[in-house]
């Protein structure tokens, strides 16, 4: 129903992104215990909320972002998590620096951004974020 562009139904969009951020904020354990393919979803949505056209869509996005990055820390699964969604999420959170659509949301995409370079830098992030193979391919 949301999904097909950014313009229908924005109070069911609006709605569906608040509840995204209530679980995290809230349930963030049971967020953790569903199943990856499920949880590929919810970090879609996420993406999906701050690349969003409606400002307070995407700032959710990003508080969401950040807020589940945070949570995150100490966690067992944090660097399973790192592996499979950070460089991910990184090159969506530059998409969005740099689409003049988005210029509104800087300061929130800034806290993002410097977390996330905070975890690079603490040293929090412990395993390869590439796989060579994945780089031995594109490079050929």
């Amino acid at each position: 129903m949301i999904k097909a562009n950014f313009q229908d139904f924005p109070e069911h969009r609006t709605n569906f992104y608040l509840l995204l951020e209530s679980i995290n904020q809230h349930c963030f354990s049971a967020l953790l215990q569903i199943p990856p393919d499920k949880f590929k979803l919810v970090m879609d949505s996420i993406v999906w909320a701050f690349k969003h056209t409606m400002r307070n869509v995407a700032d959710t996005g990003l508080t969401t972002v950040l807020t589940l990055l945070q949570n995150l820390d100490g966690k067992d699964v944090s660097q399973s998590f790192y592996q499979t969604y950070f460089l991910n999420i990184l090159q969506h959170i530059f998409s969005v620096v740099t689409d003049t659509m988005n210029a509104a949301q800087l300061s929130n995409q800034s806290k993002v951004l410097a977390y996330m370079f905070s975890l690079v830098e603490q040293k929090k992030i412990a395993v390869a974020l590439y796989s060579l193979v994945s780089l031995e391919c594109n490079a050929i």
